[in-house]
C-alpha cells in the first residue's frame, strides 16, 4: 500500500494537469514573433495534450507554443 501511494504521488507530481481557466488564459495570449527566426507570421497548428495551442512559423516552419516563445 505504501509503495502504491508513493508511486501515485510521484505520477501526479510528474503529470500535473492545468485547469480549464489556465488553458484558456494561455491560449488567449498572443505570440509576437518567432524565437527562432524573428518572423511574426504564424499558423495555428494543433493542440498539445493539455489543450494549449501550438503554432507553426510561416518562415522557418518550426512548431512553437506560448511558452517556447517567451522562454527563448
Amino acid at each position: 500500500m505504501l509503495v502504491e501511494n508513493t508511486v501515485q504521488e510521484w505520477y501526479d507530481a510528474k503529470h500535473a494537469t492545468s485547469s480549464i481557466f489556465e488553458i484558456e488564459f494561455i491560449n488567449s495570449l498572443d505570440i509576437e514573433q518567432c524565437p527562432f527566426c524573428g518572423s511574426n507570421g504564424f499558423i495555428k497548428y494543433d493542440h498539445k495534450k493539455d489543450g494549449t495551442q501550438r503554432y507553426i512559423c510561416k518562415e522557418c516552419g518550426k512548431c512553437l507554443n506560448f511558452f517556447i516563445s517567451i522562454l527563448l
